[in-house]
């Protein structure tokens, strides 16, 4: 499997008049330089980026490595990580296992969960703040994430800089959500979550339109003292339950790519500094790989997996 590399162009950078490389300059530098050499024909090219840093901040920007087996700053789970090579036979089975849980997905989508299941009677007594659609809404939108993951890496075989770790984040925290909601055992509390989500919706809704808090937003999430959804909770509190060791640190990794925080993208990437003659300035060339890619997508597939098995065995398979 070959990924196919996407340059992107260089940035101005502050420094004393002097600017970081245009975009003819990036095509110049070859990114496959910053990449490892994989199986027969297989090589990962990801996207090249490139950042003016001070050069005192390029040199002392810690060293991430996801294929040493040794802890380095970052809390990296080793069930997840995987060397290049292996990172590469990996990613078509990946690929597989997304669409055949698309297809799960598309199964469960019509049908009702079964009369008398728990999912059933959360829905009777949560109406019409329903434990099942919300659940599944949630599957739906980490689920449809994450076939766009697999189309963009696996089907069109290109792996660019950072929208892998932003579709991942995004796969994660619906997920995170859904488990969130559903997992509970008391129904009291499934019902008690729900509508805290659907609060919680109501609420940025009027935020985003301009509008004043609805006596729906109220009446879905009353006063609870104090609690609210928040999607940091939902995501501990499933790191904790499914249990997914890792979970927190995977979704905050995804978080930093996709709001262009520094400590991620800088500190996870593949990167190669170089200083610029007569400033303080260095030059970071910054590259993706298949195991950097792979690693925080490796727990959204088993998370995924773990939702639609609870959501049908609510609905489904603990029929009275």
């Amino acid at each position: 499997m070959r990924w196919r590399p996407v340059v992107a162009s260089g940035r101005r950078g502050p420094a004393r008049g002097h600017d970081t490389p245009t975009r003819s300059d990036a095509r110049r530098v070859d990114p496959r330089t910053a990449i490892t050499a994989l199986i027969g024909l297989l090589r990962t090219t990801g996207s090249a980026h490139f950042v003016a840093v001070p050069r005192t901040e390029a040199d002392n920007l810690p060293r991430r490595n996801p294929n040493v087996n040794k802890d380095d700053g970052f809390t990296l789970n080793s069930q997840w990580r995987f060397s290049e090579e292996e990172a590469g036979r990996r990613w078509p089975a990946v690929g597989e296992d997304i669409q055949a849980l698309g297809a799960r997905l598309d199964d469960l989508g019509p049908k009702r969960p079964g009369t008398g299941s728990p999912l059933d009677d959360d829905d009777e007594a949560s109406d019409p703040y329903r434990v099942s659609s919300a659940a599944f809404n949630c599957l739906t939108v980490g689920g449809d994430h994450l076939r766009a993951l697999e189309l963009l890496v696996v089907g069109n075989r290109v792996l660019h800089l950072t929208a892998a770790a932003s579709l991942t984040r995004g796969a994660l925290e619906a997920l995170s959500t859904g488990f969130w909601i559903l997992h509970p055992a008391e129904r009291a509390e499934r019902i008690a979550r729900v509508r805290r989500w659907y609060g919680q919706n109501l609420n940025d809704q009027a935020r985003a339109l301009g509008e004043r808090r609805s006596a729906a937003a109220k009446a879905a999430a009353p006063k609870l003292k104090g609690k609210t959804y928040k999607s940091t909770d939902a995501v501990s509190y499933t790191e904790a339950n499914a249990p997914l060791p890792g979970l927190l640190f995977a979704w905050q990794l995804c978080s930093g790519f996709a709001h262009s925080r520094p400590w991620a993208t800088l500190g996870w990437s593949q990167r190669t500094a170089t200083s610029i003659p007569d400033t303080d300035l260095a030059v970071v060339s910054l590259t993706n790989s298949a195991a950097r890619a792979l690693y925080p997508v490796l727990p959204a597939v088993e998370l995924i997996t773990i939702l639609v098995d609870l959501y049908e065995r609510r609905g489904f398979t603990d029929l009275p």
